[in-house]
């Protein structure tokens, strides 16, 4: 079995992906959409970003 390493205090790749399109205004259902995830992945990766930033709020994230 593979375990994978996590990104410590860095973002995922995907997790760049999904921040650069919540940058460009999209909501997460059309994030979702755009990358193939469900809307609940979306929401993870969302969660884990604000935490890595520091933020509570996404508009605090500066996305």
């Amino acid at each position: 079995m593979c375990v994978r390493e996590g990104y410590g205090h860095e973002v995922s790749s995907r997790g760049r992906d999904v921040a650069e399109l919540l940058a460009g205004g999209r909501t997460n259902r059309e994030v979702a959409q755009a990358l193939f995830l469900s809307c609940r992945t979306v929401q993870e990766h969302v969660s884990k970003i604000l935490r890595k930033l520091k933020v509570v709020a996404r508009r605090e994230a500066d996305l």
